[in-house]
């Protein structure tokens, strides 16, 4: 009997964490499924994980969003210098000759630098009216930059935090990140479910869950795109009915359309479920569309001055180097809208709209501009028509 209990119920060795091989360390796992586990919001979380990826990972995204803060900086102070330090005299008046009784003598600024146009002595100079307008230029200009920087630090938080998911639990680190397609990083996502549950409603989350939740808004605005509810068909003077959309526009849409009737990015608000509110809640919207008209209206000159200065600084250059982009063509934002399917994402969209590029070139080369030849022709005379004739040659 006991012989036989001694050998039916033996000893047996306690496997320690130390003996345990890669990656079955019980605590690690299980704080950090606990971290990760049961998302609240999915929408913003795949979201996260989705930009994550297309921005190609955490040092991309930090340069490219402090790099957006020092870029406004730099605008800013050229255009304080262009606007109050610069002597346009000797700008545009530098070489001219100097001509007594009909000899020239010399040139205008001979031996100056053209960096001497620059001074900043005039600063010193400048009236009262003149100064408050600089600080409050300036003082507009700090407090859109602080907002910046709130907004650059909550995006690069949410970076690490990816940085961390990444690694931790798809076991994707930043370098690998870029032979990586989003299927396979989606796979992966779906794959680890096992040990990190993300949703409490559902049991496992299929690839078209997560694609969902990551395209909702932009699924309901094209929805409301084709069923007429939101239409970006004006009627302009003199030339008629345009479609007409810029990324202002749809920003301003998307605030408005999203922020009130959702209490979460996925949570419709109770109230907007009931057809007797229906009323109630059209003025509500029709009150919200004039604030914000109101707003931009006078944002207007502050935004339009920084699009212009933004433009100038990040095309100038490219335009005088190769003047053909002047004829390039692009897709529209309206385009892209129009052409997009219901769970399609950026980088998809873009892969199947570059692929029609170029027959959709050679459909608009099909009808000439002969309106533009004319105005440079008069304008500029043959010289012109040449100009252009080489422009759209490069093309």
């Amino acid at each position: 009997m006991t012989a036989s209990l001694h050998g039916k119920h033996r000893y047996q060795r306690i496997v320690s964490e130390e003996d345990k091989p890669p990656g079955e360390h019980s605590g690690s796992t299980k704080q950090t499924s606990f971290q990760w586990g049961l998302v609240k919001n999915l929408d913003d979380f795949f979201s996260q994980i989705y930009t994550y990826y297309s921005r190609q990972g955490f040092v991309c995204i930090c340069v490219e969003e402090l790099f957006k803060l020092v870029q406004f900086v730099f605008i800013v102070f050229i255009s304080l210098i262009l606007l109050m330090c610069v002597d346009y005299d000797f700008v545009l008046h530098y070489g001219d000759p100097i001509v007594v009784n009909g000899t020239t003598v010399g040139h205008r600024f001979q031996g100056q630098s053209v960096f001497s146009a620059i001074d900043f002595t005039k600063l010193n100079q400048l009236k009262i009216d003149q100064m408050f307008g600089v600080i409050l230029f300036l003082f507009v200009a700090g407090l859109f930059w602080l907002g910046q920087s709130v907004y650059v630090a909550k995006k690069i938080w949410e970076a690490w935090q990816m940085k961390k998911f990444y690694s931790q639990i798809l076991q994707i680190c930043d370098d690998e990140l870029i032979n990586k397609s989003w299927s396979q990083v989606l796979q992966t996502l779906v794959s680890k479910q096992d040990e990190v549950p993300l949703c409490i409603d559902k049991e496992r989350l299929t690839e078209l869950d997560v694609v969902h939740r990551i395209a909702r808004r932009n699924n309901f605005l094209l929805a409301m795109e084709n069923k007429g509810v939101v239409s970006h068909l004006y009627r302009f003077p003199l030339i008629g009915e345009r479609t007409f959309l810029t990324f202002g526009m749809k920003f301003n849409l998307k605030m408005i359309l999203f922020s009130d009737p959702f209490a979460t990015s996925w949570q419709l608000r109770d109230e907007y479920r009931k057809a007797a509110n229906k009323f109630e809640l059209a003025e509500r919207l029709s009150r919200k569309f004039f604030w914000i008209g109101l707003v931009n209206l006078l944002l207007f000159p502050f935004v339009f001055a920084y699009q212009v200065l933004y433009s100038f600084f990040s095309y100038a250059d490219v335009i005088k180097r190769n003047p053909s982009t002047l004829s390039s063509r692009r897709w529209s934002l309206y385009s892209r809208i129009r052409l997009r399917h219901f769970n399609e994402l950026d980088h998809e969209l873009k892969y199947r709209v570059d692929k029609g590029y170029k027959p959709g070139k050679e459909y608009m080369d099909c009808f000439p501009m002969k309106r533009i030849f004319i105005v440079i022709a008069q304008s500029g005379g043959r010289e012109g028509v040449r100009g252009v004739n080489r422009t759209l040659a490069s093309f």
